[in-house]
Order: structure tokens, then sequence, then C-alpha cells
């Protein structure tokens, strides 16, 4: 049997204890400006298929929080959040518009059966926010394996200005750079 007492003291400790923080008032998403039509079949060689794995990331850019660049000073923009780490939303906004915009397959990391001809790689360095230029930044080093052994590595980076820096304009102008760099991957791999 349950003791008043016993549901008195579960009720005031319930009130002390909170699983998690607050949630942000807005949660945000890449969203790809390069889509491919869905009748589209496509068919290519072994030689036209691409793997794009998930850019690896320094501390600052693996949070779902978006960072704020001030010389040495990192802060975070208040009151957003992605909705997934950035990392992976970057990967499959590469996917697609590599898609869109080249005639190669890309492949799937997690389902791929074929080997392919490529494999793009990177570290995805800044995407956040600096606040002196008032712009949003992504920049990725890239690495791009060919068959044959041969490595190319290229340094992409996209701005998009914005007005303040609050979440929705963080989310939409880093959207922007986000699709910037994302068409300037798929250039170089066509």
């Amino acid at each position: 049997m349950i003791r008043p007492a016993a549901i008195c003291g579960l009720l005031l400790l319930g009130g002390c204890v909170s699983f998690g923080g607050k949630p942000p008032k807005m949660l945000m998403t890449l969203t790809t400006s390069a889509t491919v039509p869905t009748d589209a079949v496509r068919q290519a060689s072994a030689e036209n298929t691409v793997l794009i794995l998930t850019p690896t990331a320094n501390a600052a850019v693996q949070t779902v929080r978006i960072p704020v660049y001030d010389g040495t000073a990192l802060a975070y923009v208040a009151d957003g959040a992605w909705n997934e780490p950035p990392v992976r939303a970057i990967q499959r906004l590469l996917s697609e518009t590599v898609t869109a915009r080249t005639a190669k397959i890309v492949l799937d990391p997690r389902q791929f059966g074929a080997s392919p001809a490529m494999r793009l790689s990177g570290q995805l360095q800044r995407f956040g926010i600096d606040p002196n230029a008032m712009q949003a930044v992504a920049t990725f080093d890239a690495q791009l394996s060919r068959e044959g052994g041969r490595v190319e590595t290229r340094r992409f980076e996209a701005r998009a200005p914005l007005a303040a820096v609050d979440a929705a304009q963080a989310g939409t102008a880093l959207n922007r750079a986000a699709n910037d760099l994302a068409m300037q991957v798929a250039d170089w791999v066509k």
C-alpha cells in the first residue's frame, strides 16, 4: 500500500526534476534548391557513380546549435537549432545537388552494393555566422578520391548576407550558403 506521505514526496520531487533543457523556439533544416524530378530514371555506367560520405567537423559545428564566430570567441544563436547535426544535412544536400546537376548516380553510403568510381569526403570547417560581416559562412574542405588512386582536394566557401543575428535570419542565410556551396562542389565533381 502506498502511503499519502510517499505520494506527496513523489509529487514534490517531480517538480524539481527536469528531463532536458527548454526546447528551442525554432527548429531549422536545410532544403535543396536543386531538385531531381520524381519520375526521373537514371542509368549510368560504373564510371559515373559517386559515393558522398558524411563530412567530419570540428566541435563547434558538430552540435545542432548555430555557431557565431567572432575572432577567437564562439557563441551560439539563441532560440534556434538544427533538427539534426549539420554534417548529416550537408551530406544529403550534397547528394541531392550532385544528382540534380550532374550525370552522376549518387550511391547511398548505407545501401550501396556497387563499387563507386569516386568518393567525396571532407571536413565542414565552418557552418555558422560571421557577425562582423553580417554573413552566414559555410566552408568545406573536400577530398575527391577517384579510381586508380588519384586524390584531389579543394576548399569551398559560400557566404550569404543576413540582416540580424537571430534564429530565423541565420537559418535562412545558412540554407542559401549551403546551397551555393553544394552547387560549387557539384560543378567540381561533374
